[in-house]
């Protein structure tokens, strides 16, 4: 069984696909480089007697949801409840 031969009619535009996949491809490598390398910049706490996340949360001086910044210092501190102790240190989230 003999095998066809492809023939390209039109050159230029398959030049022209090729060129374009090429510079989404560049595109998206440098987007997701930018914006997939941030490092979080924290600042370290020492739980007293009393605190709570809530307390901690609002008193860190952002202006965010203390709800979203529980949320974030939790996250920081790969915690899966929000029960903390005294002399624990915390990372708190800069933003």
């Amino acid at each position: 069984m003999a095998s066809k031969r492809r023939v390209l009619k039109n050159k230029k535009k398959f030049l022209t696909c090729v060129t374009i996949l090429l510079a989404c491809c560049i595109t998206l490598i440098f987007v997701s480089y930018a914006y997939g390398s941030k490092d979080i910049s924290y600042s370290q706490i020492v739980v007293h007697t009393g605190d709570t996340l809530w307390s901690i949360a609002s008193s860190s001086g952002q202006s965010n949801d203390i709800r979203k910044v529980i949320y974030d210092i939790k996250q920081l501190n790969h915690m899966d409840t929000s029960e903390i102790f005294e002399g624990q240190v915390l990372k708190l989230p800069k933003m």
